[in-house]
């Protein structure tokens, strides 16, 4: 019994801390409004969060690039061609549903409210004189930067002045944030170009998985500084709002939000996309696959649930596939995440009162679905945060303002995102169809897979 315990909080220390460090945050912050405590005593209770922050920022451009080339490099060329590309393609399609449903729910719902802030909302500077095509070309020449180097640091963006006679005058300038999209472009042709090129493309696909493992090996062991962080960053935020009441308010429907979003998205949603593809019952693969859904509640880790996942769709769907797109799924399959980048996005607009562009909602939905899919299993999702709202240029700071109930929400997403692999296994079985005689060229590609750590996952979350 006790080793059981023991067994227990071993596995669940991150969830025990963050929870912890939730509630620490809280009782310091309100401390902090209570006794009018100096401003050189708050500014060291708040610093630990500024440096878990600008720790992660120091990670986002290495696992951004890292983990496109490493995951595009190794779908095989040959065998896995076509359950490649339409495993890919199924989750891409599904994690741009979930983020449509996520922007769809957060704009009609609208759960966030200057307020919470306490009049305290960081100004955006906007210019009314741009037309909506320029927000378009603008996105087109970020998706194809002229300097990756440059793309780590600044992205173009038209703006209007007037010259001597007062006449409006369009020119491109390049202004400070990340280039996400410009990234991807560059990290996608790359990953790809190395997947065609087989055997010169070898270390370069070797080097790129080396560098994600180290890469999430850091990010790791940066989530031990995680409760220190986050206790600094939620009794940051109790410290900053006026009424607490109205805030619980606020994050309790931000929270409501986020579920009834994946509430649809896994049981509307994902299964009559199955249902059109294969014509069949979606719940038989439902009902298998609850213990790994379970399971990643559990521990939210799909790395933990994997080995949980292919056993429940023994006998259920071809094995050769699921031995493919259940690893594959564990690390792109981020449809949970998309969703929830997207309403948390929206959410910290709103809490700043800031109208966004209907291309500034394309380009969350479109940055939110590929940054789930290319961004692995990252704690939290904290870093895709970061890079969803530099995009568009909303405040990072305000990430501090959800970090209290991300724990919760990252269990459930992780849950959704699992039982929605099971669903994608069986669907790309049934589209694809393999010959019996692949079965070796599927033990080959296995083989790298397991060389690769395609879906080697095993991700700590807050």
């Amino acid at each position: 019994m006790v080793a059981k315990r023991k067994s227990f909080f071993h596995e669940q220390k991150f969830v025990i801390l963050a929870i912890l460090a939730v509630f620490i945050g809280f009782s310091v912050g309100l401390l902090i409004r209570e006794f009018n405590v100096s401003s050189s005593l708050q500014t060291l209770i708040f610093f630990p969060g500024e440096i878990f922050m600008r720790l992660l920022k120091l990670l986002v451009l290495p696992l951004v690039c890292a983990s496109l080339i490493s995951a595009l490099a190794q779908l095989h060329p040959d065998t896995a061609k076509k359950l490649g590309l339409r495993s890919v393609l199924y989750y891409l399609f599904t994690a741009a549903m979930a983020t449509c449903i996520g922007l769809t729910l957060v704009l009609i719902i609208h759960p966030g409210n200057p307020s919470i802030k306490g009049g305290k909302v960081v100004p955006r500077p906007h210019d009314h004189s741009h037309e909506a095509l320029d927000n378009i070309l603008d996105m087109i020449r970020n998706l194809i930067p002229e300097n990756i180097i440059g793309a780590a640091n600044s992205r173009d963006q038209t703006k209007i002045s007037r010259n001597r006679s007062g006449f409006p005058v369009k020119h491109v300038e390049k202004v400070e944030g990340l280039n996400i999209l410009g990234i991807i472009t560059f990290c996608a042709l790359i990953g790809i170009g190395t997947s065609k090129l087989r055997h010169i493309g070898e270390p370069v696909r070797n080097f790129f998985g080396s560098l994600e493992t180290i890469v999430i090996y850091l990010i790791e062991g940066a989530m031990w500084t995680a409760p220190f962080g986050i206790t600094s960053l939620v009794a940051a935020s109790i410290a900053e709002v006026e009424d607490i009441f109205t805030t619980f308010q606020i994050l309790a429907t931000y929270v409501a939000t986020v579920l009834l979003g994946l509430t649809i998205h896994i049981l509307v949603g994902v299964p009559m996309v199955y249902i059109v593809v294969t014509r069949n019952n979606p719940l038989p693969i439902m009902k298998a696959m609850l213990p790994a859904f379970m399971t990643s509640l559990g521990t939210a880790s799909s790395g933990a649930a994997l080995p949980v996942g292919l056993q429940c769709m023994e006998g259920v769907a071809d094995s050769r596939v699921t031995k493919f797109v259940l690893p594959l799924g564990a690390s792109t399959n981020m449809d949970g995440n998309a969703l929830y980048e997207a309403v948390a996005a929206i959410f910290i607009a709103q809490i700043n009162g800031i109208e966004l562009t209907l291309t500034e909602v394309v380009t969350i939905s479109i940055t939110a679905t590929l940054a789930s899919a290319g961004l692995n299993a990252v704690p939290a999702g904290l870093v895709s945060m970061l890079v969803i709202l530099e995009t568009v240029g909303l405040p990072v700071a305000d990430i501090k303002t959800i970090i209290a109930v991300d724990w919760l929400l990252d269990r459930i997403r992780t849950a959704i995102c699992t039982m929605a692999d099971g669903l994608v296994a069986s669907a790309v079985g049934h589209m694809v169809n393999l010959d019996p005689l692949e079965g070796e060229d599927m033990e080959e590609l296995q083989e790298k897979e397991d060389t690769y750590k395609i879906g080697d996952c095993v991700h700590t979350h807050l």
